[in-house]
């Protein structure tokens, strides 16, 4: 879907779509809650530094994916 164009990114959004209607994420509120709380924590490490963000977004994303409760 990210690299996608044109009638195939719009089939693609189509069918993904109700994945993020409100009501099916309100199941991961807790998860992405305990995981974010996580997130902070490690962030805070870098105070007042330069760094890059991505890898420790990404861990983020997918322990919220993965449901780990950490």
């Amino acid at each position: 879907l990210l690299i996608s164009g044109g009638k195939k990114w719009h089939q693609r959004r189509k069918i993904i779509t109700p994945a993020f209607h409100f009501k099916i994420l309100e199941q991961f509120v807790d998860v992405m809650e305990s995981q974010g709380q996580i997130l902070v924590k490690n962030l805070k490490k870098f105070d007042g530094m330069e760094f890059d963000v991505f890898p420790h977004v990404s861990l983020y994303a997918m322990d919220v994916i993965c449901g780990n409760y950490n």
